[in-house]
């Protein structure tokens, strides 16, 4: 039988998910730019790959009440 998400919840995985969403664009941005190794670009990929580790562990975390 399902559960009924709340709200919070719901805002959680939303949030979740496009941390992980802006994540691959950034991280794929990055990647595809002819400058990979330029410093900046570095610092950003790392950015990207934060924000699709954050996104991973909000949508995986429950929500306890």
């Amino acid at each position: 039988m399902l559960r009924k998400i709340s709200r919070l919840e719901q805002l959680l995985k939303l949030l979740g998910f496009l941390l992980l969403f802006m994540g691959v664009i950034f991280l794929y941005q990055n990647l595809s730019s002819p400058t990979v190794l330029d410093p900046h670009r570095t610092f950003f990929s790392v950015v990207g790959i934060a924000q699709i580790l954050i996104g991973l562990f909000i949508v995986g975390v429950k929500v306890r009440e």
